[in-house]
């Protein structure tokens, strides 16, 4: 479904994660239609197409063309649903973390969001993610899109469970470009950096 392309391992050669639509709950797999009957398979391998395998793959750079397929080693063959990966340092460590996105509400996935904090807001020990982007109508050759007053989504260890604005209690008014945590007498904060509503044609 989407792929990204960064070092993973600091090795200073580029590794490749490719996503498909592999669940990664039994109840969802067993439920799910299946790889391709027989019939179709053998038509596939007559025409010169090689196995297909509906599954999440991560090639590990080893240098000289060479690469190792090591989805299900890292533990990331299997993500149901997902849409796009990104190699990015969530946790300012040094090392890339792979961030797959998949059950995202809909207006997230069709709205720019301009920047996305990762932190365990409700201490579970699961990263939960607060999304911005713009709330006025732009003029895209699609149509108007929104990213609404921001998303709070908790993690739940197989996606992520969207709060409403009641329950998150966060509201961002206009095009919000950046937001970054912020500590103040103690008691922790995010501000959000908000165009000013200009905007040129």
């Amino acid at each position: 479904m989407g792929n990204d392309v960064g070092d993973i391992n600091n090795d200073g050669l580029l590794d490749v994660v490719v996503l498909d639509m592999l669940p990664d709950e039994q109840k969802i797999l067993k439920q799910s239609g299946g790889e391709d009957d027989n019939e179709l398979f053998e038509i596939k391998l007559e025409y010169g197409y090689y196995y297909q395998f509906v599954r999440n793959t991560l090639q590990l750079n080893l240098g000289g063309g060479m690469f190792s397929e090591i989805g299900r080693l890292a533990g990331i063959y299997a993500t149901d649903w997902s849409w796009s990966p990104l190699f990015c340092d969530v946790d300012n460590d040094g090392w890339k973390d792979l961030f797959i996105t998949n059950v995202l509400p809909t207006m997230a996935q069709f709205s720019p969001v301009r920047d996305i904090y990762v932190h365990d807001f409700n201490l579970d020990g699961r990263p939960d993610l607060v999304l911005v982007g713009n709330n006025y109508s732009v003029r895209p050759s699609v149509g108007r899109y929104d990213a609404s007053y921001g998303w709070c989504l908790l993690g739940t260890g197989h996606g992520f469970k969207t709060l409403t604005q009641v329950e998150s209690c966060l509201r961002i008014d206009g095009d919000a470009r950046r937001i970054l945590p912020i500590e103040i007498m103690g008691k922790h904060m995010l501000v959000a950096a908000v165009n000013d509503g200009k905007f040129c044609d």
